[in-house]
């Protein structure tokens, strides 16, 4: 079986009944997760059918499976699945984290993945929960984590084309060494 995997376009061989989830993170794709149980719903995807013949034609189950929890999907048949970037946010107390950002590597043509390491406090996040870095000039559009919880290096997915003015900034504030 394969898993096609956007905006990464990774494509992922896996074995029937393998659970999604478990097979994103062996992979190493940058999914976020809690509790592994359907409870959080922090591992939302989008499907979308890799057999259709024009990218905007969906065949009935993929209209009818919108979103779907991946802890929650073993793998019956190939499929294909779409990461958000974007989903709505919770209110949440409000937390304050200083560091750096360590890594920011473009991983497929416009879409830049960056780690952004806050010391040696683990962050704790809560589902639906999104960070905004403040920069020189603003504040960046709200981040969802595309990681655990509970880790000291906070990573995130942006698209260039959704996002060009934040990256041009970002990419300013690394080369300055400018803390966040």
């Amino acid at each position: 079986m394969i898993v096609q995997v956007k905006p990464i376009r990774r494509i992922v061989q896996c074995d029937e009944g393998e659970g999604l989830l478990d097979v994103l993170l062996r992979e190493g794709l940058p999914i976020s997760y809690s509790c592994k149980t359907g409870n959080c719903g922090m591992c939302e995807v989008e499907p979308f059918d890799l057999f259709a013949p024009d990218r905007h034609k969906q065949s009935v189950l993929m209209q009818k499976n919108k979103a779907f929890l991946a802890c929650q999907r073993n793998i019956s048949m190939d499929m294909g699945v779409r990461l958000p970037s974007v989903r709505p946010a919770v209110n949440v107390p409000f937390q304050y984290h200083r560091g750096r950002i360590t890594a920011l590597e473009e991983i497929e043509t416009n879409v830049i993945q960056f780690d952004f390491d806050i010391g040696r406090r683990p962050a704790r996040f809560f589902p639906g929960q999104k960070y905004a870095l403040s920069m020189d000039r603003g504040r960046s559009p709200l981040l969802f984590p595309a990681n655990a919880p509970g880790q000291s290096t906070l990573s995130f997915l942006v698209e260039a084309d959704t996002e060009p003015q934040f990256l041009v900034e970002l990419k300013k504030g690394i080369s300055a060494g400018q803390e966040f």
